[in-house]
């Protein structure tokens, strides 16, 4: 399929040859009969005729390109939309899974859930601190009293 720039490379060298044929023809006279520009009032409606096709079949190309492009999307949606509901259904079985885990401690409601057991550790870590911050407070009194 010819592209639109070189319909209009072939019609400027076209009307390069033309006007050179007109010249020869006329020896720069004017057309008595007025043929000539007959002719090219015809040829410039063909022009126009190839134009619209032209422009036609670009915007059609361009049709098919976004419908192309839009199926693909399309597609790639419904394969994400797919891909959420597993991870959701996957996230699901491990919270239950989790559950069931901590059925049997006890704790079940109070930290079962993977969130509240983050919360939990770090509450955890902080009290083992204090704890071994006490030893070593109860660590130097005592050596205190030794001392003394």
């Amino acid at each position: 399929m010819p592209t639109a720039d070189a319909v209009r490379l072939a019609r400027v060298e076209r009307d390069e040859s033309w006007l050179a044929i007109r010249h020869d023809a006329t020896a720069g006279r004017p057309d008595p009969f007025n043929t000539l520009d007959g002719y090219e009032v015809l040829l410039r409606a063909a022009d126009e005729l190839i134009d619209h096709r032209v422009e036609g079949v670009d915007l059609l190309a361009q049709q098919k390109r976004i419908e192309i492009e839009r199926l693909r999307l399309d597609q790639a949606l419904g394969l994400a939309r797919k891909a959420r509901g597993d991870a959701v259904a996957h996230r699901q079985a491990d919270e239950k899974a989790w559950r069931e885990l901590w059925a049997d401690t006890g704790l079940a409601g109070e930290i079962d859930a993977p969130e509240l057991m983050l919360a939990w550790l770090g509450r955890k870590d902080k009290i083992l601190e204090a704890i071994d911050a006490r030893r070593v407070i109860d660590a130097e009194r005592n050596r205190a009293r030794a001392i003394f």
